[in-house]
C-alpha cells in the first residue's frame, strides 16, 4: 500500500518530461534514512490532481499484478523546502507554489535505462510483455507508445513509470456499458509492444486469474490512504470500470487477442 515521504532536500529538475518533475531526497514515515525520489510534481501536473490519483492508483494496481514499477509514495512537500527552490530556480518559482502539500514520487533508480524504441524482446521479457500489454489495456492508458514508451529496464526486468493519463475512460461523455470489449479502441496499434506481441498467443492466464479476483479491499484502502483535497470522486468510477472488467476477464482476455489479429 502506498506510503507516505516528506520531501527534505532538494536536487535538481529531470531534463526529460513534459511535466518538470524534480528529484527530492525523501524520508518515508517510519523510516530513518532517506532516499531519492522523482516527484511528480501538483503544480507540473498536465491533468492536475487527477493525474496525481491516476499515478497512485495505477501503481496499486501494478503491484497487484506483479508487475515492475520504482517503488511509489505520497510526497509532501512544505512550503519552506518550495520556497528555497524557487529562490534557486526563478522560472520554476510558480510550479513550486503550486506544489506545495501531497505529490506523487517514484524511488530513482539509479541503474535502470530508458527501454529502446527498436528493442527485441528476450524470452524471459515475453510474458512481462504480455502483462504490462493487458495492464495498459485495463486501465486504458494510451501513453505507452512506440515514441513515448515510458519503460524503463534493469537487466531483463521491465518496469513501468508514468500513469498519468491511465483510466481515459473518465473522460468519456457516453461511458461503454461493457468496458471489458476493448477491439475498437483506437490507440493499441500505437503501444509499444504491439508489433512485438502481434499473432502471438498471449501469456496471460496468470493476470487473467488475478484480474477475475481483483480485490474489493483495495480500492476501500486507497480512499484512506489518498489526500482527501485529491479529487477522490474518480475512485468508484475508477473501480466501476475495473469491478466490470473484472466480472468478464476471460471475454477481456480474448478482446486482448483480438487487437493484435
Amino acid at each position: 500500500m502506498l506510503q507516505k515521504a516528506e520531501a527534505t532536500v532538494f536536487h535538481r529538475f529531470m531534463t526529460s518530461g513534459r511535466t518538470s518533475p524534480a528529484v527530492f531526497g525523501c524520508v518515508r514515515e517510519g523510516y530513518d534514512e532517506e532516499d531519492d525520489y522523482v516527484v511528480k510534481l501538483a503544480g507540473g501536473s498536465e491533468t492536475g490532481l487527477a493525474g496525481l490519483l491516476c499515478e497512485a492508483v495505477a501503481a496499486e494496481l501494478a503491484d497487484y499484478f506483479g508487475i515492475d514499477h520504482p517503488q511509489q509514495a505520497l510526497v509532501e512537500l512544505n512550503g519552506d523546502l518550495a520556497n528555497l527552490v524557487a529562490s534557486q530556480e526563478h522560472n520554476k518559482a510558480a510550479l513550486m507554489a503550486q506544489s506545495v502539500g501531497v505529490n506523487f514520487g517514484t524511488k530513482l533508480l539509479t541503474n535502470m535505462i530508458t527501454w529502446p524504441v527498436d528493442r527485441k524482446l528476450s524470452a524471459s521479457q515475453f510474458e512481462r510483455a504480455c502483462e504490462i500489454f493487458a495492464f495498459d489495456a485495463l486501465t486504458q492508458n494510451p501513453d505507452r507508445r512506440f515514441s513515448n514508451p515510458n519503460l524503463g529496464t534493469v537487466g531483463d526486468q521491465i518496469y513501468v513509470f508514468d500513469h498519468e493519463l491511465a483510466f481515459s475512460f473518465r473522460l468519456d461523455i457516453f461511458p461503454n456499458r461493457e468496458p471489458w470489449r476493448i477491439i475498437s479502441q483506437p490507440f493499441w496499434a500505437e503501444h509499444v509492444f504491439f508489433n512485438a506481441l502481434r499473432h502471438k498467443p498471449l501469456a496471460l492466464d496468470g493476470f487473467t486469474e488475478l484480474l477475475a479476483n481483483l480485490p474489493q479491499l483495495l480500492f476501500d484502502q486507497l480512499e484512506e490512504v489518498l489526500p482527501p483535497e485529491w479529487p477522490l470522486d474518480l475512485l468508484p468510477v475508477i473501480r466501476n470500470h475495473l469491478t466490470s472488467v473484472s466480472a468478464h476477464a476471460e471475454e477481456f482476455k480474448e478482446e486482448l487477442t483480438g487487437t493484435l489479429l
